[in-house]
């Protein structure tokens, strides 16, 4: 997602505002999700970081894999195949 969020990339996808915009709106989603992750974090003892952690760690995973799904119903196949290759 974080590609998807430069300038330069956005040009060369020759992305629509409509694009532009529900990427922006998954990134913001995403971006709260992950923060609700760390919630509590700060004042947790060592033990209860641990397993936070790996909460963080296995629901995290999940948020990148939904967006990652999401984003393939916002871009066409094209868009898809050129954003693999500025990627690798």
């Amino acid at each position: 997602m974080g590609t998807l969020r430069r300038d330069e990339v956005r040009a060369e996808l020759k992305l629509s505002p409509e694009q532009i915009e529900k990427l922006e709106a998954l990134g913001e989603k995403t971006t709260e999700q992950s923060r609700e992750l760390f919630a509590g974090m700060r004042d947790a003892s060592p033990e209860e970081r641990e397993q936070l952690m790996e909460n963080v760690r296995t629901a995290g995973k999940k948020i990148r894999e939904a967006a990652e799904a999401e984003v393939k119903t916002i871009l066409t196949d094209e868009q898809i195949e050129r954003l693999q290759q500025i990627e690798w």
